[in-house]
């Protein structure tokens, strides 16, 4: 999952924590630095220490910081390549551990704002624009590294007092930052020379602000700073969860690894102490759900629109395509795949020798221990090393950057926010990968998944548009999802010879299964939104029509509580990033033409890949599918091939023909 993509509230701050900014970069003396080397200043690790051109007195995030970011310009650019306006060296690209959190002081921070509206009201030629542009690109590219660094340090410890309190600090002043973010928009979208941004940047951005305008009022002010606030409640919900199973205490990421168990009853205990932890928080689930959708109900009627379902779409920036193309997408779905999916589980159930096959089946491929990463974390990343430096000359170096930089977070702990993301900072051009490993074959996958992600962010680094440094979900999706199936010639190094083959097996099979299941979800939101006064015992009883309509063979057993329609409430993008889930399904009917092609051999595949990597989100999603050489998901055409394709593949590699053959 990508972060940056998420349109969780209208305006353009929504993103702003994990877009690169344009904001020229020098390194300058902290206090407590211990060496320079070559006249530049070295942190405790030994790395170059880059602090803000804005002038700020360092404090340390465990305490409350008492002075906050002074916008004043300080330094000059060091010299090494531009990316995104901002020169900077490889060996400049500081540690993780060393970027340093400061408060924004919000009186100075809309100070500048109102400079900056003056700057482009006497703007009296569009270089004068241009120039008024790069100066706003460079206040969103600092206001978004600190919300995006608190934010990473909140999901990895959900607990911290300090992170939580500046946390709630954002959450504040977000609205007010939106309502500047919007005048900018106003103003340029106005001007005379507004053209003039259109010729140097494309027409995309002009777009994209008029979208801008149309999401935010300040009406809404209070309804987003309750919508974060209960945003966070679900986040900790989860979080909080202490499950005891199996002689041990386990938060919901570690339990998942009993799903896959080859024990039956051990997975069946598993899933009863799963649904345990959400029936007993169920009336939690269902109250804050039922505000969250009222709420952007509101929202959407104050901003004229006549439920949430438009503004979602123009706050996910889906401009080239409505809910009425998903529509038919997903009916392309219930017809082409869910009858091959629904004789994948029939097939499964046979080599697992059950019938019927329950719910906790369905995380089992087959009676052995399911593929297993042969080593710990530690393990995972030296093979994503080699991986990666055989794959590209480009991957090679991306991920180098992440490791000697320490950008990413990858095992599961206590107070640690569940699932995983790619996220970035854009001060400093580097992304972060945040994850949840459990010891299962889901940690190999997620990290080539985030790491596509992460990839993208840095093959567009150099685009000096804020909003084109991350394309939209869906489109971002295509590069996560790519990127695991591009990794597949690599996975014996990770599992061995003979469980990296059921482990590409397994992992095209579980790709498949996962369409109909994400357009249940997709499904189940359009129907939320077009009727939020439905409460919570309709809304589970839409969910279970769902089930049977794309997961025909969904049989919970005696599991009363999911039976009942609840799954969907552990679904985190439903309360968190409303409508940001098709993307994946539409990301991933592409991401299989690219497994097509190289599975094939066609040449041209990995230039196409890096060629939508790079330009980021400078094009709209079916732009950049054209520009991949891809074909539309939405053509009727493009679905029934490329699952005819993966199920002949399967038909050559599923479990039963390679039983026969041990």
């Amino acid at each position: 999952m990508r972060e940056g993509s998420i349109r969780r509230r209208s305006g353009m701050h929504g993103s702003l924590w994990s877009l690169r900014g344009t904001r020229p970069f020098s390194p300058v003396r902290a206090a407590g630095s211990a060496q320079a080397v070559g006249g530049r200043q070295l942190d405790d690790h030994g790395c170059p220490l880059l602090l803000s051109p804005y002038s700020f007195k360092l404090s340390l995030l465990e305490n409350a910081p008492s002075e906050s970011v002074r916008f004043r310009r300080r330094g000059s650019d060091p010299q090494g390549d531009r990316v995104g306006g901002t020169r900077r060296t490889m060996s400049e690209t500081p540690k993780f551990s060393a970027l340093n959190y400061e408060r924004i002081d919000m009186a100075e921070l809309g100070a500048a704002y109102d400079r900056l509206l003056g700057e482009i009201d006497e703007a009296g030629s569009g270089a004068a624009l241009n120039a008024a542009l790069d100066h706003w690109m460079a206040l969103r590219s600092h206001f978004a590294t600190m919300r995006g660094l608190n934010r990473v340090l909140y999901t990895l410890d959900t607990r911290n007092e300090a992170v939580r309190r500046e946390k709630a600090y954002f959450e504040e002043h977000l609205p007010e930052v939106e309502d500047w973010n919007t005048q900018v928009c106003k103003k340029i979208v106005s001007h005379p020379h507004r053209e003039a941004i259109a010729a140097k940047h494309g027409r995309r951005i002009l777009d994209l602000l008029a979208v801008e305008i149309e999401t935010f009022s300040p009406r809404i002010a209070d309804h987003l700073r309750r919508e974060e606030h209960l945003v966070t409640e679900y986040t900790d919900l989860l979080a909080s969860a202490r499950i005891p199973f199996d002689g041990a205490v386990h938060n919901l990421s570690r339990l998942a690894r009993y799903y896959t168990n080859p024990d039956r009853d051990l997975r069946h205990a598993a899933q009863q102490a799963r649904e345990h932890f959400f029936a007993e928080h169920a009336e939690s689930f269902d109250t804050l759900y039922d505000e969250l959708v009222h709420l952007r109900h509101e929202m959407a009627r104050i901003l004229g629109y006549e439920n949430f379902i438009p503004l979602a779409y123009r706050r996910m920036r889906r401009l080239d395509y409505g809910p009425g193309e998903v529509e038919v997408f997903r009916a392309e779905v219930v017809r082409h795949v869910v009858p091959l999916a629904a004789a994948l589980r029939d097939r499964q159930g046979e080599i697992l020798g059950v019938d019927p096959l329950m719910f906790w089946d369905e995380g089992v491929g087959d009676t052995e221990p399911p593929p297993t990463p042969l080593g710990d974390t530690s393990f995972i990343v030296r093979q994503a090393a080699e991986t990666f430096s055989e794959m590209s000359p480009e991957t090679g170096a991306f991920f180098g950057m992440m490791t000697e930089g320490g950008f990413y977070d990858l095992e599961t702990r206590d107070g640690k926010a569940g699932g995983g993301y790619c996220t970035s900072f854009p001060d400093y051009g580097v992304p972060f990968i945040f994850c949840n490993f459990n010891g299962t074959a889901g940690d190999v996958r997620v990290l080539m998944h985030e790491s596509g992600h992460a990839f993208q962010k840095y093959c567009s680094r150099h685009l000096s548009i804020l909003d084109y440094q991350w394309p939209t979900s869906e489109a971002a999706e295509i590069h996560s999802m790519s990127m695991e199936f591009f990794a597949w010639p690599w996975m014996e190094r990770f599992f061995g010879e003979r469980d990296a083959i059921r482990y590409r097996n397994d992992h095209l099979r579980n790709r498949i299964l996962f369409l109909p299941y994400g357009c249940a979800v997709d499904e189940f939101q359009h129907f939320v939104h077009a009727h939020p006064e439905a409460g919570p015992k309709e809304r589970k009883i839409f969910w279970r029509e769902l089930e049977r309509k794309y997961l025909p063979w969904r049989n919970y057993g005696d599991l009363s509580f999911l039976a009942g329609g609840a799954l969907w409430q552990s679904q985190h993008h439903i309360y968190r990033y409303p409508f940001y889930y098709i993307d994946y399904v539409l990301a991933l009917t592409c991401a299989l033409q690219f497994w097509k092609r190289a599975q094939n051999g066609k040449a041209g595949y990995w230039d196409d890949y890096l060629r939508i990597c790079t330009i980021g989100g400078s094009r709209a999603f079916l732009e950049i599918v054209a520009e991949g050489r891809l074909e539309s998901p939405f053509r009727l055409d493009v679905l029934p091939e490329i699952v005819n394709e993966a199920a002949a593949w399967l038909a050559t590699h599923d479990d039963r023909f390679m039983n026969d053959q041990r």
